[in-house]
Order: structure tokens, then C-alpha cells, then sequence
């Protein structure tokens, strides 16, 4: 909500909806819209999803920066960004309601089809609950059109019975967030292409079982892992990474990963 968008009409609404836009889940969803639709106030990506299996299509950095957060939740089984609010004459009659001027499109006047940000399946106790979140500068929570906008996108899914909320880059901690995304390109040994993913795991385990009962930085043990298997430098690290990726080893996601020192596993491990 609140970007520049493409140009809209009814007619390439109804294509959008034909094409499977907003629909499905898991590896099937199709994002309402993608970083090729419109410019973006923040860095757009597009990040392999290791939940769902496809592609991601983020509009900001604090977005890209909640993805992390949910990828990392083991109660998050999906995740689908830039989801609609595709029963347009249900939100209208909300903004009516409200006394609110509902968002149309500039040069054809077409009722524009709102999006929040995330819609999110959590399973807690073998029950699956959707929740929708919106994200949100917190600078932008003081301009009252925002916040009109809000309150469609509130009362549509209140309609609903879906938790809806807002979440600024006060509830998303940059030092989990710098971890993530560390850790993230390493959750998959195949991108290792130089190596057989057998002798990765072997790698890994022998590295997992010496960081379980050395007192060494990671950077030290990395290096002498490297230089004992005759390693390519920085297969160690990256299987570092990995290990944290896959909670093989269990770390404070809050604190700073700091290479130069031990790691200070948590005391589930095993």
C-alpha cells in the first residue's frame, strides 16, 4: 500500500486474477504484484524462498529484513508477500463505512486492489493459523492517509477473523537480522559446487563436533579445518554458516555472530 504502481483497469485486474495472482500457496502462490511492477521507496529483491520453494519478491530492505525474521520461527510454515485484498466491493463498502475515500488508481479512476504485506501460516499445536502483517516505516505512521489506508486493510481481515497487524524496524532487531542473512546462502551445501554434498556433511560434522568441545574462535577452527582437509579457504566458514542455518548447532540468534571468538552454544545442545 502506498507505492507507485503500474497503471490499473478492470480489465487487467481481471487478467492478474486469471493469471493465478494472490492465489495459492507454499511453492504455488503468486505474489499480487512482483519488483518489476512498480518502483519501490526501498531496495526491491527477489530472494529464493527455503520455506516454500520459490521466489520471493520484496519492496524494501525492511521487508526483505521481516522475511529473515519469519524464515528463522519454526512455527512459520508459509509465507506469501504482497497479498490482495481481492474482494474489492468488500473493502469499498469498509471504506464507506468508515467515512474513508477509497484508493484509486490516478488516470483510470479504478479502485485499486490493497495489499498487505505479509500473509503468514504459523502451525502452533498441529493448527494452522493465518496472520496478516503490514510493514511499515514508523515515520509513515504519522501521515493520516497512511493510516486511512490502514484501517481498510485492518477492518477487511477483521472481517475475515485473520490477526492483522503492523510491524515497524522497531520490532525487527538489526543484529538477528545481520545473522539471517549471514547464514541464509548457506542453508543449501549445493551451491558448495566444487565438492560432493557427502564430503560437505562430513565436513560439516567434524567441524560441528570440534566448535562442541574447543574453546578456539571460529575463524581459528575454520582455518585449520581448511588447511587439515586441504580445503578450498573459506569452505570451513561457509560450513559455519551452514551449521547455524540448519540450528545444527543452537546459538543466541540475538548476539552478534563474532568469527574471532568462540561460540557460545546454548545449553540445548546436545
Amino acid at each position: 500500500m502506498g507505492r507507485k504502481r503500474t497503471k490499473m483497469d478492470k480489465k487487467k485486474i481481471d487478467k492478474l486474477i486469471k493469471e493465478g495472482r494472490g492465489q495459492g500457496k507454499g511453492k504455488e502462490y503468486k505474489p499480487w504484484i512482483d519488483i518489476h511492477s512498480f518502483s519501490s521507496k526501498g531496495i526491491a529483491s527477489r530472494i529464493p524462498g527455503l520455506k516454500t520453494g520459490r521466489m520471493h519478491s520484496f519492496m524494501s530492505k525492511l521487508e526483505t529484513s521481516y522475511y529473515y525474521i519469519l524464515w528463522w520461527s519454526d512455527e512459520v510454515v508459509d509465507i506469501r508477500e504482497q497479498y490482495p485484498l481481492l474482494d474489492i466491493e468488500a473493502a469499498w463498502s469498509i471504506a464507506k463505512d468508515l467515512n474513508i475515500n477509497y484508493p484509486l488508481e490516478i488516470t483510470t479512476k479504478t479502485p485499486i486492489v490493497l495489499t498487505t504485506d505479509f500473509m503468514i501460516t504459523v502451525k502452533v499445536k498441529n493448527k494452522e493459523i493465518e496472520l496478516a502483517r503490514t510493514i511499515k516505516p514508523a515515520k509513515e505512521l504519522e501521515k493520516e492517509r497512511v493510516i486511512e489506508k490502514l484501517e481498510i486493510e485492518r477492518a477487511y481481515f477483521e472481517s475475515q477473523g485473520i490477526n492483522w497487524g503492523i510491524v515497524t524496524e522497531k520490532e525487527i532487531p538489526e543484529e538477528i537480522v545481520e545473522n539471517l542473512n549471514w547464514v541464509y546462502i548457506a542453508f543449501e551445501l549445493e551451491k558448495m559446487g566444487n565438492l560432493e554434498i557427502e564430503d560437505l556433511n562430513y565436513f560439516a560434522l567434524i567441524l560441528k563436533e570440534r566448535i562442541e568441545r574447543n574453546s578456539e574462535s571460529i575463524s581459528n577452527l575454520t582455518k585449520e579445518l581448511d588447511k587439515e582437509m586441504k580445503l578450498e579457504q573459506g569452505t570451513a566458514m561457509y560450513l559455519f554458516r551452514h551449521l547455524i542455518a540448519k540450528k545444527m548447532i543452537p546459538i543466541n540468534i540475538k548476539e552478534k555472530i563474532n568469527i574471532n571468538k568462540p561460540v557460545k552454544l546454548l545449553e540445548s545442545s546436545n
